[in-house]
């Protein structure tokens, strides 16, 4: 379900153009097919969306660029997309995909690579960071290294993920016996979600939080910047 972040992705973005005056350049971890960016593009569009903005997709798989030239394929030769792979992104190379974007309303870049190597980039190098199902692949290390990443790379993060629950647990456990081969490893991804009370807990520290029940339970969680400056 990719309904609450696409509608907060698409939020976002209309309130940046308000205030930008260069293109848009936003980031999301873990991109994977960037189903999510296809499904904005194709609402943008449909909006008349008419700012340039950079949708930068952060993914180590060699399996990446085939899928997105098949999924953007139509875009790109209607003139809608640019599409590029890249395999490494300084300060420089962010200031050059800007140039290069000015005259393009949507530019989809794949940066085939770990997002960890991101930490050198400057601060608030992206109008916006996203991802989603990401954080219960990640030890818990890394999920406060992700979250740490993310604040310094931008002022506002948003993450989609599922919700632990008990009475969830249960169910995904059930079918995942259906098939052995990924049950451990899917009963290990549930159970590094966060529960309700953690994710309440870290309000105080500039996350807000939003549940959804459908037809899982997941969570829409947003980091503000400026609410915890404020």
């Amino acid at each position: 379900m990719l309904q609450p972040i696409r509608q907060e992705l698409i939020r976002g973005l209309e309130g940046l153009m308000k205030i930008k005056k260069e293109p848009i350049v936003v980031l999301s971890f873990g991109c994977g097919g960037m189903e999510l960016e296809r499904q904005v593009i194709y609402e943008l569009v449909r909006r008349r969306f008419n700012f340039p903005i950079i949708f930068v997709g952060v993914d180590y798989s060699a399996a990446v660029p085939d899928v997105l030239a098949t999924k953007f394929a139509s875009l790109v030769s209607k003139g809608i997309v640019q599409l590029k792979t890249i395999s490494h992104l300084g300060d420089d190379d962010l200031s050059r995909l800007k140039n290069e974007a000015a005259s393009h309303r949507f530019s989809v870049v794949l940066l085939n690579t770990n997002a960890f190597d991101l930490k050198d980039l400057r601060e608030n190098s992206f109008n916006l960071i996203y991802h989603t199902r990401l954080r219960h692949h990640l030890t818990a290390k890394e999920s406060n290294q992700l979250d740490e990443l993310a604040t310094h790379l931008t002022t506002k993060v948003i993450e989609l993920d599922d919700l632990f629950s008990i009475p969830a647990f249960i169910l995904a456990s059930i079918f995942a016996w259906r098939f052995p081969a990924v049950l451990s490893g899917a009963i290990f991804s549930y159970l590094r979600d966060f529960s309700k009370k953690e994710l309440l807990a870290q309000e105080a520290d500039g996350w807000t939080l939003a549940t959804f029940s459908n037809p899982v339970w997941c969570h829409l969680r947003v980091y503000d910047k400026a609410v915890t400056k404020g």
